[in-house]
């Protein structure tokens, strides 16, 4: 899986999604910075504008509790992808036929349904502390994801606010005979801090994240047949935009009279990011604000398309106001 964000000014330094900030100090952007994003074809870009990094949604959950519960991202924090089915073979196994199985999605990232308490061993429950409590030796669940490789995954003890568990990812997949192929590599990994009801995130790969770091989204979206890059707001930390008809370089304050609004419903407040013109989509003459908790960015949208006309890569600039 390649997930790289490319800066396009001259320091040349490179991101891979969800890393660690650069050394430069961009919390009070007054320079413009341009960056060029991953494909949003493949998948949503998240755009963090205090950092300009792009942030990773989390995967899986703990939420610790009497029911000792593993949530799976289905929806609400922006991934929309991940659906369970549960498998009784081990971890090791080399293949697993896929055909039949009962897939299963949590509601709104909030129920754990699809993995929920299922993984437990209830005979492993200690009386004396309903927070440890160890799960099947072979029972393993199968994640479906558009961003990753299928992922199989087993959740092993959760003890004292610590969750471990183990995954594995898939090498391919069979088409035509449904089977996933396995490698031999397992990660043997924990959430660790997990206070009674609140969850702590996880993202293969890459390790604890924070969710909804994340102000706008760039999304591919279908739209009378055809896919178009879009942007969204993230409502749940109330950011809010508004475009203006004026040139990104000739925005230096916030106009009178602008009125900001968010996404009802995670929907597509910002709209279309390019302007679509003969087949090809070009940059709009004019400026998105975009702000929250009191602080305004100015975001441009300067092309579509990378070095080699490839389509779904987004150049963009931002600065804070």
């Amino acid at each position: 899986m390649k997930k790289v964000l490319v800066l396009t000014i001259s320091i040349g330094v490179l991101f891979a999604i969800g890393c660690k900030k650069s050394d430069s100090d961009q919390s009070s952007l007054t320079a413009p910075e341009s960056r060029y994003t991953n494909n949003i074809k493949t998948t949503p870009v998240y755009l963090n504008l205090e950092t300009g990094d792009s942030v990773q949604v989390w995967d899986i959950a703990y939420v610790r509790g009497e029911n000792q519960r593993f949530r799976v991202n289905c929806g609400s924090s922006g991934s929309k992808g991940f659906h369970v089915a549960q498998l009784a073979q081990s971890m090791t196994a080399s293949f697993s036929d896929t055909a039949g199985l009962n897939w299963m999605v949590d509601v709104n990232d909030t129920s754990g349904l699809a993995i929920g308490s299922k993984w437990v061993d209830e005979s492993t429950l200690n009386p004396n502390d309903h927070y440890s409590i160890a799960g099947f030796d072979s029972v393993s669940f199968i994640l479906r994801y558009d961003a990753y490789p299928w992922i199989k995954f087993q959740g092993l003890f959760c003890r004292s606010g610590i969750a471990r568990f183990q995954y594995t990812f898939s090498d391919s997949i069979s088409g035509s005979s449904g089977r996933v192929y396995w490698n031999s590599t397992i990660h043997l990994d924990s959430i660790t801090g997990g206070v009674t009801g609140t969850p702590k995130m996880y993202r293969f790969n890459s390790g604890m994240v924070e969710s909804n770091q994340w102000q706008i989204a760039l999304i591919a979206a279908f739209d009378n047949g055809y896919k178009f890059p879009y942007g969204r707001l993230n409502r749940s930390t109330t950011t809010e935009a508004v475009w203006i008809n004026q040139a990104y370089d000739q925005v230096s304050a916030v106009p009178t009279g602008v009125t900001f609004a968010t996404d009802p419903d995670d929907g597509f407040q910002i709209g279309r990011i390019f302007n679509y013109i003969n087949t090809r989509l070009y940059a709009w003459d004019k400026t998105l604000l975009v702000r929250q908790n009191g602080h305004v960015w100015k975001v441009s949208f300067d092309d579509y398309y990378n070095s080699q006309n490839a389509s779904g890569f987004v150049t963009w600039r931002f600065a804070r106001l």
